[in-house]
């Protein structure tokens, strides 16, 4: 689907739900990248983001990547997702850990596929 297009759509439907043209433009930039594709310098929309939007648009896309591959066979298997943010000292990388309950008895395989899919893009 072309971005453009989308963002055009977007802008007409301001009137009747009140969300202002700035958020749908996120929406849209959302909606784009959550399947894998990363946002690139020849991409107009993203590239007109303030840089907090982006930085918004790229924290929802993967957080929306990150749920598609935990419910990857749509059964509903995971039960329960925790995650811990580690903030170390000053220059030192931030460390995330994902602790992930899957119901008892219950075949995981296709969401430990999909998370080794996306992992590059989290």
């Amino acid at each position: 689907m072309d971005t453009t297009s989308t963002l055009t759509i977007s802008s007409k439907m301001e009137d009747c739900s009140g969300i202002r043209k700035k958020k749908w433009q996120s929406i849209a930039n959302i909606a784009r990248y959550h399947r894998g594709s990363e946002p690139k310098v020849s991409h107009e929309a993203y590239m007109q983001l303030a840089q907090s939007d982006k930085q918004l648009v790229n924290d929802m896309a993967a957080t929306l990547r990150l749920a598609e591959a935990l419910d990857r066979s749509h059964r509903q298997v995971v039960q329960r997702v925790e995650f811990d943010l580690q903030t170390p000292g000053k220059g030192q990388e931030k460390t995330a850990t994902l602790l992930i309950f899957v119901r008892p008895g219950e075949s995981w395989e296709p969401e430990t596929w999909a998370l080794k899919e996306k992992k590059g893009l989290l």
